[in-house]
């Protein structure tokens, strides 16, 4: 079955929790089983629309479009992808030169915290209970693996000391910022006014 007769059934059924996919190449028939969703699972939440303004649903909407009308599927295509393989993969290469310095430590800083921020500014109003363990593990996890250690290692004391807040969107948001005037503090910058949050990490601010 076409892959777009299995959305028209999620769109018919929203009860369904999974759907199954059959996919025959050659002589191999591959069976794939994709869960989704329950009500319980989902959360109503804001997005930082980073993936409209970079076009990622319009393509992704052209895949669906060409997998459910079974154009990956022609076996007629496949000489003329095949001529196309090197052009393509020369226009990709051409895309990234000349090729950037890696970040230095201030650059990856500033990277971090901006992920941070932004992950804080589109935290649910009310977070399930699944969502405030994911984040948990996620900034404890980020704590450990950040690719410099004395700021990882600063880190990790911050969330031992002043545990993060995840009850809500306001609470994980001005819990960052402290822990954010913390490092500017140590660093000798000046301190982030936190009432400036959202207008500062919100696409449609006033600031923006």
């Amino acid at each position: 079955m076409a892959l777009g007769s299995k959305i028209n059934q999620i769109l018919d059924d929203p009860s369904k929790k999974s759907i199954t996919t059959t996919t025959t190449t050659n002589s191999n028939t591959i069976v794939k089983k994709v869960h989704l969703l329950n009500e319980d699972q989902k959360e109503e939440e804001e997005d930082c629309n980073t993936c409209e303004l970079l076009g990622v649903s319009d393509k992704k909407n052209q895949m669906f479009s060409m997998i459910s009308s079974n154009s990956f599927s022609s076996n007629s295509n496949t000489s003329n992808k095949n001529k196309n393989i090197e052009k393509d993969t020369n226009d990709e290469a051409d895309f990234w030169l000349p090729l950037d310095q890696p970040p230095t430590s201030v650059e990856l800083g500033n990277s971090g915290w901006t992920l941070l921020h932004t992950m804080a500014a589109y935290y649910p109003e009310k977070p399930s209970e699944t969502r405030k363990q994911d984040t948990l593990d996620f900034l404890t996890s980020f704590s450990k693996v950040y690719p410099c250690k004395v700021c990882a290692k600063d880190f990790r004391e911050i969330i031992k000391e002043t545990p993060p807040k995840l009850e809500s969107q306001k609470d994980f948001a001005l819990w960052l910022c402290d822990a954010h005037n913390s490092v500017n503090t140590q660093l000798g910058k000046p301190k982030f006014d936190c009432d400036l949050l959202n207008d500062r990490w919100k696409i449609g601010s006033k600031f923006h």
